[in-house]
């Protein structure tokens, strides 16, 4: 019975992780990670090597890369300077608090905008094409961290099962 309840909260742990993409202030991985540690502490450990800790550990920091890079080439690849690529990571952070529920998209596009009109001093115009390349770099960046979650999850399920 109680090996049920772990996996039962195992499974809702990975479960979990997907909806938390969107908040980035509330890595997935964490979860993850806890889904991992929880399967450790009800059974074993002893599965998870070095080497399983160290791809664990490379997904974890491609989690962090994601949300820049990707942020970094969609401003780029609109005409957007490092000014956009920053406005759009603060107003990724602060947006949600800012702006309930419309903050975690509206957030990244207005700081876009408004760090390419006022400290780039570019158009109107050109600060908004900035904007909307921060969205898709917002968009790519979230299903770059489910599919990285999804590895994570992935690789857990293929030590258990295999050793």
């Amino acid at each position: 019975m109680i090996g049920f309840i772990c996996w039962v909260l195992i499974i809702t742990l990975f479960i979990l992780s997907f909806p938390a993409l969107k908040y980035p202030f509330i890595p997935g991985f964490l979860l993850v990670i806890g889904g991992i540690a929880t399967y450790g502490f009800c059974f074993t450990f002893d599965h998870f090597g070095i080497f399983f800790w160290t791809v664990q550990l490379f997904f974890i920091l491609c989690t962090f890369l994601t949300d820049y890079l990707s942020s970094l080439y969609a401003v780029r690849m609109h005409g957007g300077s490092n000014n956009a690529v920053y406005g759009s990571l603060v107003g990724l952070v602060f947006g949600p608090f800012l702006i309930p529920f419309a903050g975690l998209v509206a957030g990244p596009f207005i700081g876009a905008v408004l760090a390419e009109w006022l400290i780039s001093r570019k158009t109107l115009r050109m600060a908004i094409r900035s904007g909307l390349g921060a969205l898709i770099g917002l968009a790519g960046s979230t299903f770059l961290k489910a599919f990285i979650q999804l590895s994570m999850i992935l690789t857990f399920a293929a030590w258990v099962i295999w050793h």
